[in-house]
């Protein structure tokens, strides 16, 4: 019982631990990757949207009866989707669009 209990206080803790480190990160993660402070920003803001809506996820699957045993196909399932998302060829592929018709339109703007 107490190896659970300091499993999931670990679980806990691990959240507020990663945004007090990444916090103070921010300026030198802006100079390393030469952008700005607002771009490096937004990756906390898509990491907290993120974990927002795994939990989101995660607490409606079994509201609706799903077995919880598929909670981490489900969450599997949505994050490979968004890597998916973030290649060209996917994103062509999935909206049906050539890549080669994209460029060519780009270019004639």
């Amino acid at each position: 019982m107490a190896r659970l209990a300091l499993t999931l206080g670990a679980f806990v803790a691990l959240g507020p631990l990663t945004i007090d480190m990444y916090l103070p990160a921010l300026p030198t993660i802006r100079d390393e990757l030469g952008t700005s402070s607002a771009t490096v920003q937004l990756t906390l803001t898509g990491t907290l949207i993120g974990a927002m809506f795994i939990q989101t996820l995660a607490t409606t699957i079994p509201t609706i009866g799903i077995p919880s045993e598929t909670n981490y196909l489900f969450k599997a399932v949505v994050v490979i989707f968004v890597c998916l998302l973030q290649s060209p060829e996917a994103r062509a592929a999935l909206f049906r669009r050539q890549p080669a018709l994209l460029s060519a339109k780009e270019s004639h703007a």
